[in-house]
């Protein structure tokens, strides 16, 4: 962020359910949907801006009120190569930058296999594309009549 920045407003948050931004806590284990893991390459001082967060808010099971109380938001100090590891369902947002240098940090998002964040391709293919000599899809293992080392093998011998 370079000095002077804006800012993101409040954001993420699990309720009302979205399959992409979960927390769910159940039998002594924690799941979670999107999950953002920020690398901090500068510091991010206490009243400079930066993250901020309703903490607890991951838990939430109604939405957040309408206008929301400065006070419930927490900025969250962030000292050069720390991590800063949360749930997109943590209702969270950017500060105001008010420092005098750019504040940078390197953003890694990750995603459990089934939520579906974009709509490209926008349409799947109706299968897999075979050519006459493609070999048939198996489950992980070499069907009978073909020994081990792949289709080349078969037609060998």
């Amino acid at each position: 962020m370079a000095p002077d920045t804006s800012g993101l407003g409040l954001h993420g948050g699990g309720a009302p359910w979205d399959p992409a931004q979960y927390y769910v806590h159940r039998g002594g284990r924690m799941y979670n949907g999107l999950t953002t893991v920020t690398w901090s390459l500068g510091d991010s001082d206490s009243g400079q801006g930066g993250f901020g967060c309703i903490p607890g808010s991951h838990k939430a099971a109604e939405r957040l009120p309408e206008g929301v109380p400065a006070e419930w938001v927490k900025e969250i100090p962030v000292p050069a190569g720390s991590v800063l590891i949360f749930t997109e369902a943590l209702t969270h947002c950017t500060l105001p930058w008010q420092s005098r240098y750019d504040c940078r940090a390197v953003l890694y998002k990750y995603a459990p296999g089934h939520p579906k964040r974009s709509t490209w391709p926008r349409s799947r293919p109706a299968g897999p594309r075979r050519t006459p000599r493609s070999p048939r899809p198996t489950a992980g293992r070499n069907p009978p009549d073909r020994p081990a080392g792949g289709p080349t093998a078969s037609r060998r011998s």
